[in-house]
């Protein structure tokens, strides 16, 4: 793989909101099922908060400015998520032009989720080691380290873009 790719994180970077913002009490238990697709979504909570859920979740505007300036400069991007391929897709159904994603790594289709290594063992299947890899959890940008990514930690007040570019220019 001689193309150059970056790797974001979906909820928190990309998208939002996270699951956790639309329930009381979230079964931390439920969850761990179902992101690694042990369980379906009825199992982890009822139709209609996943109702509400699928028409809350929308992507960042800023953050497809940047994909799109990413493609533009030729990158190749991967999503790689913990997340269910059915949210996903209800994220995927709101652009103009899915192709602007190359390629995505979704823990629920691949029974592991991050920071495990078995997700990142995965994730260097479909991008080249050294990418880039951007994720809202510390911990998950510590794992893709060890990994061999370059991570950018997306804290609120990260300066996103500006990392990447540096990067990207390094």
């Amino acid at each position: 793989m001689n193309d150059k790719w970056v790797v974001f994180d979906l909820i928190g970077v990309l998208a939002e909101p996270s699951w956790r913002e639309t329930v009381n009490n979230p079964s931390i238990d439920k969850w761990e099922t179902f992101r690694v697709g042990k369980t379906q979504e009825a199992d982890f909570w009822t139709h209609a908060t996943g109702e509400v859920y699928r028409k809350m979740l929308r992507f960042r505007s800023d953050r497809l400015v940047l994909v799109k300036r990413l493609r533009e400069k030729g990158l190749k991007v991967c999503v790689a998520t913990n997340f269910s391929k059915e949210w996903y897709d209800t994220l995927l159904a709101q652009l103009d032009d899915a192709s602007l994603f190359a390629d995505r790594v979704i823990s629920a289709e691949i029974g592991a989720a991050k920071p495990e290594g078995r997700f990142f063992a995965e994730l260097q299947k479909h991008v080249p080691a050294g990418t880039i890899f951007v994720d809202d959890k510390k911990y998950n940008c510590d794992a893709a380290e060890q990994a061999g990514f370059r991570s950018i930690w997306a804290h609120p007040g990260a300066r996103v873009e500006e990392q990447i570019d540096r990067l990207l220019d390094s």
